[in-house]
């Protein structure tokens, strides 16, 4: 299954649906999916979602391209992810 379709959230935790489809203006599958495109897809689920959704950015890449971290999670455990991260290691 191609990583994209990963992303196509409807909701996020009761919030207003926003599917993948909706942000790209085209069925999935249809065309290419962009890095960049993604990437904004992610920043605006994260804008419209910010009690369950955090992105960070880890590293950039050769072509300076961001590399994310999606945490999707409760309101708790978003504040606490160091807290979340130590209990994992």
């Amino acid at each position: 299954m191609p990583c994209h379709y990963f992303f196509a959230v409807t909701t996020v935790y009761g919030q207003k649906p926003f599917s993948l489809e909706q942000f790209l203006s085209f069925p999935i599958g249809t065309y290419f999916s962009c890095h960049h495109q993604m990437v904004d897809y992610l920043k605006q689920l994260e804008k419209n979602a910010p009690t369950a959704l955090k992105i960070t950015s880890y590293r950039k890449r050769m072509e300076n391209r961001q590399q994310l971290f999606a945490f999707i999670s409760t309101k708790e455990n978003l504040k606490n992810l160091d807290k979340c991260r130590l209990q994992l290691i």
